[in-house]
């Protein structure tokens, strides 16, 4: 019966109607079941030959997770269920860079926002409505008449690609069902216990509402602003430090304005380089600041790709080599070139894992300036992505120090799809490494030296992160 309904839903895929555009029939309100079905096993057949992670022993076997989601998927109600079954599919694949986001319309928010803080979930924004009995710097202790983490563990978890706990408050606070409500046990600011409910929201509604903030981190000392812009920004302490924060490498004004910053960067004794919350963008704008910090071409990471070969799949299964262990496979094969051709069959007969491998080379540096001196970099959990990718070469460079908590751990080319009902996509083709080959995708890129923002730093205003970056560099320059 599994089969009959697995083949099932490839014929559906020949006589769906689709749109000239791209192949994928947008439809109204609510799905139908061939176009629910068809997303499902677009997402199977992207991730079956795109997924750049097959060699991961960790891994669900995909045929059987795609049987088991196809019934969930057909009994769907709502355009909304069905997308939450497409992400409890996804996210068996556990990247950051591989999801599936919902159509616009249907995403709905909290009008709170809660960090993990010292072990608590703990409100760093909160609608003015709500501020007497759930004021800022509250701990939320439960949901919905259950502890905290234990909901967030069977509501929220299964429709997160990883547990963080960022990761996991984002989807609690920005993926809801409009109109839900979530009744929150809290515990205020000097004990007293309380209850609140929320209702989630358009982002419309949300955005009418007077939102209340914690108020900034800040360093202990003066830092003087010299430069503002969308992309970044430039202080400078009284010692003649410059402190470069850059928000995201998703504003392509970065690479121009950062390049003509230089000078301003040439003679200072040292730099503190913040790339907290920059959750990436583009590899090419952090590369702008690697190549103003390093002479002539450096490797900015190791790629790895799938290649599909489909007569060496072919081949393999013929063989049997699709049962069989790697020793048996290839034990009778001694000469090299015969071992080396049979090997390619073997891995290809097992979803292909044969590999191309390859350098990130930065040549041509054509940064204006090198700048010479000592670098702190500030990293935490939400420093991902393209932010990551810069990482990489400063994490093995001498002259850099790395401040901060570990990184998101997700990078990579993902492949961009749309979907039936208007939803996206994302699958993640590669797999980034160090250049010397260690991995760090989901398992993130550790600090040097550890430091975090602390509940106390919260009530106090202080950025301790920062404070610790400039202790470090000044001992640098000892």
């Amino acid at each position: 019966m599994k089969k009959i309904i697995f083949v099932f839903c490839f014929v559906l895929l020949m006589f769906l109607p689709v749109s000239a555009e791209n192949g994928v029939k947008l439809s109204g309100p609510e799905l139908s079941m061939e176009e629910k079905v068809y997303g499902l096993a677009l997402l199977w057949k992207e991730a079956e030959y795109n997924f750049g992670f097959w060699d991961k022993k960790s891994f669900p076997s995909w045929d059987k997770a795609y049987r088991e989601a196809l019934p969930r998927v057909i009994e769907t109600k709502t355009t909304y269920e069905y997308y939450k079954e497409l992400q409890r599919f996804i996210y068996l694949l556990q990247d950051g860079h591989t999801d599936v986001w919902l159509p616009d319309d249907l995403y709905a928010f909290l009008p709170i926002k809660l960090e993990y803080v010292d072990g608590r979930y703990t409100v760093v924004k909160v609608a003015e409505e709500f501020s007497d009995k759930m004021p800022l710097l509250s701990c939320v202790t439960g949901i919905n008449g259950m502890p905290a983490e234990k909901y967030l563990q069977r509501y929220i978890y299964p429709y997160c690609w990883r547990k963080p706990r960022h990761v996991v408050l984002r989807e609690l606070q920005c993926n809801g069902k409009l109109g839900d409500r979530l009744k929150l046990e809290t515990v205020i600011p000097g004990g007293r216990q309380g209850n609140v409910e929320v209702e989630y929201l358009s982002a419309a509604d949300v955005s009418r509402k007077k939102i209340l903030s914690i108020k900034p981190v800040l360093p202990s000392e003066k830092i003087n602003d010299i430069y503002k812009s969308g992309s970044h920004n430039i202080c400078m302490t009284e010692d003649n430090i410059a402190v470069i924060t850059i928000p995201t490498f998703g504003n392509d004004k970065f690479r121009e304005e950062y390049r003509k910053n230089l000078h301003l960067l040439k003679d200072t004794s040292g730099l503190i380089i913040d790339i907290r919350n920059n959750g990436g963008g583009s590899s090419a704008n952090g590369y702008a600041v690697s190549r103003s910090l390093m002479h002539g071409n450096f490797v900015v990471g190791t790629i790895k790709n799938f290649t599909h070969i489909a007569y060496n799949n072919a081949r393999g299964q013929a063989l049997g080599y699709a049962v069989k262990t790697p020793d048996e496979a290839l034990s009778s094969f001694t000469e090299k070139s015969a071992k080396e051709f049979y090997e390619e069959i073997y891995l290809s007969a097992n979803r292909r894992y044969f590999m191309e491998k390859r350098s990130a080379l930065i040549g041509n540096n054509d940064s204006p300036l090198i700048l010479k001196q000592p670098v702190v970099v500030l990293t935490n959990e939400k420093t991902g992505s393209a932010a990551e990718n810069l990482l990489l070469e400063l994490d093995l460079n001498k002259r850099v120090t790395i401040v901060g908590t570990v990184t998101l751990g997700s990078t990579g080319q993902p492949l961009v799809g749309k979907l039936p009902g208007g939803g996206r996509y994302r699958i993640c083709t590669q797999q980034w490494l160090y250049p010397d080959g260690r991995e760090f995708v989901g398992k993130g890129i550790k600090p040097h030296i550890e430091s975090y923002l602390s509940l106390d730093d919260y009530k106090n205003g202080r950025d301790s992160v920062m404070d610790k970056g400039l202790e470090t560099l000044r001992n640098m320059l000892k």
